[in-house]
């Protein structure tokens, strides 16, 4: 499932909302939870390899700590390397949520941290492959902001399902944690 971006009328917020509630309600998620196996279930749905490769720490002004990049062939997901476990999967989950989203971006090498990414670190993937690039430095466009809040609701959809499981999933809690604050 697809979301589409709704753009008329006042009730806009309240259809995406519902939209993006829909969206996480149709997911198939992985039980007991893992974000490597919601990684495969993702590619199994878009049909194409997707690969999670790590990104040097650097600064936050030089690199985003997360970026997807589409390319012809395949999906990639760069995270940050200096990170705790539990951030890591969430810089995944908001990735991943954008490929549910269906958002794109034009990919360049002009200024800004995305734009030094993709001049430096495509670790071996050919800049001519690239279809789209999205990097996450902040969470002030709406795509930043819906992608989010779909990973806020698979979190809360994750700890739904796990309720009959001891509560003692400290990923789902950061997850909720964290989703909620944004």
């Amino acid at each position: 499932m697809r979301f589409s971006r709704i753009t008329k009328g006042k009730s806009k917020t309240r259809d995406t909302d519902r939209a993006l509630r829909d969206l996480a309600d149709s997911l198939d998620l992985p039980t007991p939870f893992t974000i490597e196996g919601f990684c495969s279930v993702i590619a199994a749905q878009r049909n194409r390899k997707l690969h999670i490769h790590a990104i040097d720490h650097r600064t936050a002004e030089e690199i985003p700590c997360g970026v997807w990049i589409a390319t012809d062939i395949g999906d990639h997901i760069f995270v940050e390397d200096a990170t705790s476990p539990m951030h890591r999967a969430h810089i995944i989950l908001h990735e991943l949520c954008h490929m549910l989203l269906g958002h794109t971006s034009v990919p360049g090498t002009g200024a800004g941290p995305v734009g030094v990414f993709a001049s430096d670190s495509f670790s071996g993937i050919s800049p001519e492959t690239v279809s789209s690039m999205l990097g996450r430095t902040s969470y002030t466009t709406k795509d930043e902001q819906d992608a989010e809040a779909l990973a806020g609701l698979i979190a809360e959809r994750i700890q739904e399902e796990s309720s009959g499981r001891p509560s003692d999933d400290r990923l789902v809690t950061h997850l909720l944690q964290a989703l909620r604050e944004a």
